[in-house]
């Protein structure tokens, strides 16, 4: 090392240990003498820099004064002015913009601006400080993030609520979607179930049927995200089923077919969360919505073996026929409909209930005299006791009784339940009529 490199890292060293000490005094003695202020130390780093890191105000001042570069870049191009939204030191930030305004649009390696730093830490101040001096609310950072996006997609940012009120009172779009999940502001709010920050959102007009790279909507990527898990609970907790309630009383479509990932009764038996599929045909879900490939919220619901949303649908007049093109294994499909899947999988439970529904069992081919054991599902063969018990189904004539209730629920279609209620009928014979006692 020369001798001249050496000196100037002695002297840079010396800056160094002035700004850590906050010695004004021997710091303005070392620029006066011409100490080089623009020196990169560790990590690209400015002597401003380590000021707002250090939080030392009168030194960036003095720095400032002797011409520091403001708009100075670190290694991973953050600015001074970046460092302090980080650190929260309102004070240095203030006198860095008063200096120089246009300090407030830069942008780190990731395109993440001064703005989003503001708000990922949690400081209201700070995003005032920003929007005084002319930020663009919408600014993104190369995943076409937004700062509202930001604050919506972080569970545990303080005063989310008041930040997202500022940058909605200041001009942010409530609609915009970033760049890889195509998700807006609610989206990321939803799923992470931030209840007052929804209620923002909606207030601002957001839109509850917006739809992400895989076909969700706001409403049900919050299910997706909460009971996606295998081993996942699947209790309804109270900030799910408040933000469920928002999106719902916003206009939230429960009929959505254009996938089975938009519809939220398709979502909620998917993952077996019974609460739900009742709450949503409570609020008049369609049980019989239907998608591309034919399969209905039953179908789904029979495939994941889960008996108390197959219960839910039937007593909303769910149909049992319908037939849909389902997986049997990860590269096969075939069109079946509820009670053909649920004999494919053994759920002997939900084959009485489909049976007890109005299905007809005798239309099923293999349950007929004589028919080779090549011809059964792999859930029947070598199994005599279920096969006898399908074969008298089959076999059986359903009780006039049951018959005329199941053309009754046909009649009132959906919400039976309740028009039952109403009918000039004898209560007994109004219970004996109800979904919950003739299908359990």
């Amino acid at each position: 090392m020369s001798h001249d490199c050496r000196d100037q890292s002695e002297v840079a060293l010396q800056l160094y240990h002035a700004v850590e000490l906050d010695d004004r005094g021997e710091l303005t003695q070392l620029l006066t003498k011409g100490a080089d202020l623009h020196y990169k130390y560790f990590g690209e780093k400015s002597l401003l820099h380590i000021c707002c890191e250090k939080d030392r105000l009168e030194c960036a001042k003095l720095l400032m004064d002797y011409g520091a570069n403001i708009q100075a870049q670190d290694e991973w191009n953050m600015t001074p002015l970046m460092y302090c939204m980080v650190r929260q030191l309102n004070d240095i930030a203030e006198e860095l913009l008063s200096r120089d305004p246009l300090a407030v649009h830069s942008q780190d390696r990731f395109g993440k601006a001064a703005i989003h730093s503001a708000v990922e830490s949690g400081s209201p101040e700070l995003l005032h400080l920003l929007l005084v001096h002319g930020v663009v609310t919408d600014q993104t950072d190369w995943g076409g993030m937004t700062a509202l996006m930001s604050v919506c997609s972080r569970p545990g940012i303080s005063h989310n609520v008041a930040l997202c009120e500022m940058l909605l009172h200041a001009g942010a779009d409530v609609n915009l979607k970033d760049l890889r999940s195509r998700r807006t502001a609610l989206q990321y709010a939803s799923l992470n179930k931030l209840p007052a920050v929804v209620e923002v959102l909606l207030g601002a007009g957001a839109d509850p049927n917006t739809f992400d790279t895989a076909s969700r909507t706001p409403l049900t990527n919050l299910i997706y995200q909460t009971f996606r898990l295998q081993n996942a609970s699947r209790d309804v907790d109270e900030d799910l089923m408040t933000v469920v309630i928002m999106l719902t009383q916003a206009g939230a479509n429960l009929n959505m077919n254009y996938r089975e990932n938009s519809n939220p009764v398709c979502k909620a038996a998917a993952y077996r969360v019974e609460a739900l599929v009742r709450f949503f045909m409570d609020c008049g879900a369609d049980p019989n919505t239907s998608f591309p490939l034919g399969v209905t919220s039953l179908l789904v619901a029979v495939k994941a073996k889960d008996a108390g949303c197959v219960r839910a649908l039937l007593q909303w007049n769910a149909r049992t026929d319908i037939r849909g093109r389902v997986y049997r294994t990860a590269h096969t499909q075939y069109w079946v409909d509820p009670m053909e899947l649920a004999v494919d999988l053994g759920c002997w439970d939900i084959v009485l209930l489909l049976y007890s529904a109005g299905y007809n069992i005798s239309r099923l081919p293999y349950l007929h005299e004589g028919v080779m054991d090549s011809e059964l599902p792999e859930s029947l063969l070598g199994n005599t006791e279920i096969m006898s018990w399908l074969l008298f189904l089959a076999s059986s004539p359903r009780t006039l009784f049951h018959l005329t209730t199941l053309f009754v629920w046909r009649v009132l279609d959906k919400n039976f339940r309740q028009k039952i209620n109403d009918l000039p009928l004898p209560n007994m014979i109004k219970h004996f009529m109800s979904p919950e006692f003739v299908i359990g």
